[in-house]
């Protein structure tokens, strides 16, 4: 895509104009002012304004995703375009990272001499303003928005929720912000479910919304366990809880994969939920079993796999134990 535009001398900006398409990148053209880059998304029916500047997220900034498969900087920031919560891209030509909402909160702008570029999606706007530094813009995705405010030689991202503590990454889910913490185990999942909403009120065991979390759930809860030999495998308390009506004999209809579980607040996407062999494991019993994400210790081979325990259980009663709780999720929407 080829933008065509027209300088504006006084503010050493560029105005946008219109845009057509041919071989050549309209990045080319790029020196040390800002302009958009105007894309239409047709898969979201709207037109998606990227602000592009030479500059770079504050160096604190976590949770950004190197990208391999990218060739151009304009095909990073196609790659942003494409995905719904990507909100922002930088790098250059032979690097590119991506950056969801909630993950950065403030980008230093430089100048060609770094040769690093960000593009922040921005609501649409048709120029570039007269005066960036008096100009705000804002971002609007569903319940996750954030606005964007130019004060040299920073640009400062705020979002209208905010996360618990440190201990918290936000997310982004069709519902809003949602903050997401791995914690060291405290015992079963009825403990477990005490200890998090104990932090807070808006607080529950959670689940996994998007690969992303899934990621973010596996890592963290390997780095919190560490290898520990006695075991085959070590778990996260996941939410979820076996339906009662499903602990019947016979089991009854509707009691197959996760249609056998219930308790996933603010989630509705479980594309990431895959079960170990053998599971999930419906027991002529009462007692309430509960979903765990499995992760390697002395076999790898389940790994990131979903399998369901006894709630009131740690281990999973073999002598010895093979399967041990080592971790738990807890989560809730941003207020």
């Amino acid at each position: 895509m080829r933008a065509a535009f027209e300088k504006d001398n006084e503010n050493n900006v560029l105005i946008f104009l219109h845009f057509y398409f041919d071989e050549t990148s309209a990045l080319s053209m790029f020196f040390s002012f800002c302009f958009f880059i105007i894309s239409i998304i047709l898969e979201l029916n709207a037109s998606v304004n990227m602000l592009l500047f030479w500059g770079y997220p504050a160096s604190d900034t976590k949770f950004c995703e190197p990208q391999l498969k990218t060739s151009t900087f304009n095909s990073c920031i196609d790659l942003c375009l494409s995905e719904t919560y990507c909100m922002l891209a930088f790098g250059n030509d032979s690097s590119c990272t991506l950056c969801d909402i909630y993950a950065v909160n403030k980008i230093t702008q430089s100048n060609s001499i770094t040769n690093i570029k960000t593009a922040i999606k921005v609501d649409s706007q048709f120029q570039c303003p007269k005066n960036m530094t008096i100009n705000q813009y804002n971002y609007t995705n569903g319940f996750n928005n954030y606005k964007a405010k130019y004060s040299a030689p920073t640009w400062t991202i705020s979002y209208d929720k905010n996360c618990l503590n440190t201990d918290f990454r936000m997310f982004p889910r069709p519902v809003g912000a949602f903050y997401l913490a791995v914690l060291p185990s405290v015992g079963n999942k009825i403990k477990s479910t005490s200890f998090c909403k104990n932090l807070s009120s808006s607080l529950d065991i959670a689940g996994m919304q998007s690969k992303k979390e899934f990621d973010y759930v596996l890592k963290t809860a390997k780095f919190i366990t560490g290898y520990t030999p006695d075991y085959q495998y070590t778990t996260v308390w996941l939410s979820g809880t076996m339906r009662s009506a499903c602990q019947t004999s016979p089991i009854p209809s509707g009691c197959d994969g996760l249609n056998a579980f219930s308790g996933f607040p603010y989630q509705d996407n479980f594309d990431v939920y895959q079960f170990a062999p053998g599971y999930p494991y419906i027991a002529k019993t009462s007692a309430p079993r509960s979903l765990q994400l499995l992760y390697a210790q002395t076999e790898s081979e389940l790994e990131g796999k979903v399998s369901d325990a006894y709630s009131e259980y740690v281990c999973d009663g073999q002598n010895p134990a093979v399967i041990c709780v080592f971790s738990f999720t807890c989560g809730g929407l941003a207020k």
